[in-house]
């Protein structure tokens, strides 16, 4: 019995000292958390507010609260259209952030409850970067076909050498002469 009353008063303890704790480490997670019912969030970590950009979960809440965030739509039906893929989510500003988001069934303060965990989407930021990236080589491919033309136009004639003295490139007027 003595140590039975020892585990419980050291379980006892290390709820407490969780429950003092808890929300310190929510906040420190690097994804977002969000327990809602509904639309109404009813807890949001600091990492999601942050993301959000919002000061504080009243403040969500009067935004709208997942349904500001997912503009309107239901969450549980983006997160299986996404079939593991990112989703757009809304920030206080407006702009959309592409998302990963993770939707379960908890239960809160003896409540059902809905659990969001979010970070940003890794697929989501690549895919925008090589959107980027082909856009640039786009730009650099018409300007060098801009020179190339100017170049052909040119009545001198142009010679491109490497290191080496190889030709690489010449214009029509080098292939004239």
């Amino acid at each position: 019995d003595l140590v039975l009353d020892r585990l419980a008063t050291e379980r006892d303890l290390i709820t407490a000292e969780l429950a003092r704790n808890g929300s310190t480490m929510l906040d420190r997670l690097p994804v977002g958390v969000l327990v809602s019912r509904g639309d109404v969030p009813i807890y949001a970590n600091r990492t999601l507010l942050d993301l959000l950009d919002f000061p504080d979960l009243e403040a969500l809440h009067q935004a709208g609260g997942v349904a500001f965030m997912f503009r309107g739509r239901e969450a549980e039906r983006l997160n299986h259209a996404a079939e593991g893929g990112a989703i757009p989510i809304v920030a206080r500003d407006g702009h959309v952030l592409s998302v990963d988001v993770r939707i379960q069934s908890i239960e809160w303060d003896g409540d059902a409850a809905s659990l969001f965990t979010i970070r940003r989407s890794l697929d989501g930021e690549l895919g925008q970067r090589v959107k980027t990236l082909e856009l640039d080589v786009r730009t650099r491919q018409a300007e060098a076909r801009e020179l190339h033309a100017i170049l052909d136009t040119a009545t001198d004639g142009v010679v491109v050498l490497d290191e080496e003295g190889r030709v690489l490139a010449m214009n029509r007027s080098a292939e004239a002469l």
